[in-house]
Parts: C-alpha cells; sequence; structure tokens
C-alpha cells in the first residue's frame, strides 16, 4: 500500500511540474510577442518621425496615410500593391501640383497592426 501512494505522489507532482513548465513556457512566449509588437511600433514610429522632418526640410506635405489595408486584405505583392497605389495616388491627385511618393518601408508581418 505504500507504494501505491508514492507512485501516486509522484504521478501526481510530475504532472504538476509540467503544468507549470507549460504556464511559464506560455507567459515567456507572450513575453516575446509583446516585445515584438512594441519593438516594431516604435520603428514604423522612427520611420514616421523621419519622413516628417525629411517634409518639413523639403516643404513637402504631410504623410496622410502610411498603411493600405487593402494591400493586406487582397494579399497583394509588394510590387501589385505598390501599383496599387500609384493608382490612388494617380487618381485622387490628377491636376494638383504636388510632389508625392510611395515608399514599401519593408515586408508586412502577421503581427503588425
Amino acid at each position: 500500500m505504500a507504494k501505491r501512494g508514492y507512485l501516486y505522489h509522484i504521478l501526481l507532482l510530475t504532472a504538476l511540474g509540467a503544468y507549470v513548465f507549460d504556464i511559464v513556457q506560455e507567459g515567456v512566449e507572450l513575453t516575446k510577442i509583446a516585445a515584438a509588437k512594441k519593438a516594431n511600433l516604435r520603428k514604423r514610429q522612427l520611420m514616421e518621425e523621419r519622413v516628417s522632418n525629411v517634409a518639413a526640410r523639403h516643404n513637402f506635405l504631410a504623410v496622410t496615410k502610411s498603411t493600405w489595408p487593402e494591400c493586406v486584405n487582397l494579399k497583394m505583392s509588394a510590387e501589385a500593391c505598390k501599383d496599387f497605389i500609384d493608382n490612388e495616388i494617380y487618381k485622387y491627385f490628377t491636376e494638383q501640383d504636388r510632389y508625392i511618393r510611395s515608399v514599401i518601408m519593408g515586408k508586412r508581418r502577421k503581427t503588425d497592426q
């Protein structure tokens, strides 16, 4: 009878240890994801600051749109997205004297919001 109780306690402690390990591992993964999102947000803010500074120095208009959900929703390639953006710029600013430039900053990931 003593052996059966001993084995029961060992199984219980093993299961508890596996559960705790899983919870800790999940917490570490969530922390990594949050850190990646924060770093990506900071990169985007720095890029927008640089673009705004360049725009101010060269008397450009401010950045009016930094994301194009249509490209993401339709899963366009980089070239197709750039063509789509250029077409939209042409459509909305025809016959207006403005300098407009579209720039693709980098490959998007699912974590980007």
